[in-house]
């Protein structure tokens, strides 16, 4: 959401492994696929967005830094998320 509550469309989503720069491999779907290239994904008109973590990538305990961006806009980073099914 921006300062006045409006959804942010079209931002940046990427996901990287906590405290690193080292982009995390994601996946479109629950059941896998072929990996999100960059780690990245784009929300949606509702400023929504969604990826999965594979637990064959990563252990449970692993924690993730999620950054938002968007043009126009102050990025904002969402530090040591834990993501759970």
């Amino acid at each position: 959401m921006d300062g006045n509550g409006k959804a942010i469309d079209a931002a940046t989503v990427t996901v990287k492994l906590a405290g690193t720069s080292t982009v995390a491999v994601i996946y479109a779907a629950k059941t896998g696929g072929s990996a999100i290239t960059g780690g990245i994904v784009t929300s949606d008109s509702g400023g929504y967005y969604k990826f999965y973590a594979d637990t064959a990538d990563y252990a449970a305990t692993q924690l993730f830094d999620i950054v938002v961006s968007k043009d126009g806009f102050v990025s904002r980073t969402y530090p040591d998320v834990h993501i759970v099914e």
